[in-house]
């Protein structure tokens, strides 16, 4: 079989025996409380799984798969989580980029990107970082997020244009009714707006929320 084009991989090709994406949930901890996600349900008061971070010995054993593997495709660090809460990120962020063959993702909230975060972030050199941003308008931004919209804009402009040539920054606007998506696309511009998909809780579309 060939091999398949993927502009995200190390060397520009996916191999046919590789995932496209392998997602490490490195900590439970989130600073946000958005509508869309199952979060609370699953690690606040009325939670089934104990919070925490994962250990040293899984992290060593999962840099080890992907070293025996030979994986060169995407390792995103997120998934019901904010990334910038795990205080080994940058580290682990530049292991995986100096000891394997794969590149990192990583999707944030954006709020916690003050300055000394920014340029730690920049430095352990990511291939993309997604900002999620549900909504331009404050509002509806806070509503759906629980986060200050002010906050959240100006780190995500301070890091974007601070980025730039170092490391590739996309928007996601995880799509809830009502949300003007143009309006999200023109507050950055030059900045590619993923702003085709509709929010779900990676488990399922949510009755009365997603399309």
């Amino acid at each position: 079989m060939d091999c398949i084009p993927n502009p995200l991989s190390k060397e520009g090709y996916s191999t046919p025996k590789h995932l496209g994406a392998i997602f490490v949930q490195l900590t439970t901890a989130c600073n946000a409380k958005c509508i869309n996600c199952p979060h609370p349900s699953m690690y606040g008061p009325r939670g089934h799984k104990p919070k925490g971070v994962m250990t040293d010995e899984i992290w060593d054993k999962i840099i080890g798969d992907i070293q025996a593997m030979g994986y060169r495709n995407q390792v995103g660090l997120y998934l019901h989580h904010e990334p910038l809460l795990e205080r080994t990120l940058f580290d682990k962020i530049m292991q995986i980029n100096e000891e394997t063959e794969a590149f990192v993702v990583i999707s944030t909230n954006g709020s916690l990107l003050n300055e000394k975060d920014r340029k730690a972030l920049i430095a352990s050199r990511p291939r993309i970082v997604h900002i999620n941003i549900n909504s331009a308008e404050k509002d509806q931004y806070e509503k759906i997020t629980g986060l200050s919209f002010e906050t959240t804009i100006r780190q995500a402009k301070r890091f974007i244009a601070e980025a730039a040539g170092k490391v590739h920054v996309e928007i996601n606007c995880p799509v809830l009714p009502e949300v003007d998506v143009e309006k999200l696309i023109g507050l950055f511009p030059g900045v590619q707006v993923n702003a085709d998909f509709w929010a779900n809780s990676r488990g399922g579309l949510l009755e009365g929320i997603s399309s």
